[in-house]
């Protein structure tokens, strides 16, 4: 899946939510709409998800009244603008995780704090292959075809390419964000059963996270 080395998947939230994750093995995933729509501060919230496109722009013009304004890199060093575009429009159900990754030589990893923003709760997994071997079973088990990866991050300021659900910016680069992708013309929410989960994971009060640290010499 990745060639830096997992410790573990995490997934933060309310507790009612987690519990039937590990007692039933319930996993809810949201429409791609809710991401765009969601006004939280930029924590679920994501205008762009899903976009194809990602442009930077040299300058724009603005009408006020009868008056133009123009804005440009060339005039101002600090102006920035990008442009965000969709061949059409991207439909599907996310499930995201935190990953916890093993530390590279020298390097001290943790988790950013401002993750705990999603719930009083987590579910950690260290099993992950076992955990993604068990969540294909069970989406081919019911026919169903998905993706999974980990998000890459991109520099928003700079940044020009293409995109898709399995990228976004770099505002949101302390999630560490492994995803779940459902493709399906839907806007409804979508939930699928794992069975047999909870001999892979536990259950922890998520302030219990910002004790993590792991070091690699």
């Amino acid at each position: 899946m990745s060639q830096k080395e997992i410790v573990a998947f995490i997934k933060i939230g309310e507790k009612k939510h987690l519990e039937e994750f590990y007692h039933k093995g319930l996993i809810y995933m949201n429409p791609i709409n809710f991401f765009k729509n969601i006004e939280d501060g930029k924590l679920r919230g994501d205008l762009h998800e899903g976009r194809h496109i990602v442009s930077q722009g040299d300058f724009i013009k603005l009408k006020i009244n009868n008056d133009w304004l123009e804005f440009s890199k060339q005039k101002n060093q600090y102006f920035n603008c990008q442009f965000y575009q969709e061949y059409a429009k991207t439909k599907g159900n996310i499930f995201s995780m935190y990953t916890l990754f093993m530390p590279k030589e020298g390097e001290l990893v943790s988790v950013d704090e401002r993750n705990l923003e999603f719930g009083d709760y987590c579910l950690v997994i260290t099993y992950t292959e076992e955990f993604i071997n068990r969540v294909k079973a069970s989406f081919e088990a019911n026919s169903i075809k998905f993706k999974c990866g980990f998000v890459d991050y991109y520099n928003y300021k700079i940044f020009s390419g293409k995109a898709g659900v399995f990228h976004k910016s770099n505002i949101y680069d302390y999630q560490n964000e492994f995803r779940l992708f459902y493709e399906n013309e839907s806007d409804n929410p979508f939930s699928i059963r794992i069975v047999s989960i909870s001999d892979i994971l536990k259950i922890f009060k998520s302030q219990a996270l910002l004790d993590i640290r792991i070091w690699r010499k």
